[in-house]
């Protein structure tokens, strides 16, 4: 995947569920961002193939909080 695909998953999803970016990589328990974090690593691994590395990093949640989004 090229560079720009991980900021266009993150601006794709944030704006399906109304939030912002920001809002997105916050680390919000609220169950809307929730919920919206779960879209973007399941997008970003199973369509784009991304690293779950970099988008835990990007998100501001563990590796293992990304495994777990997969199960």
């Amino acid at each position: 995947p090229c560079d720009a695909t991980l900021p266009v998953v993150l601006q794709e999803v944030a704006a399906r569920w109304g939030l912002s970016v920001a809002e997105l990589c916050s680390g919000s328990k609220r169950p809307r961002v929730v919920e919206a974090r779960t879209a973007a690593v399941i997008l970003g691994i199973r369509e784009h193939g991304l690293r779950g590395v970099d988008l835990a990093l990007a998100l501001g949640i563990t590796r293992r909080s990304v495994a777990r989004r997969l199960i």
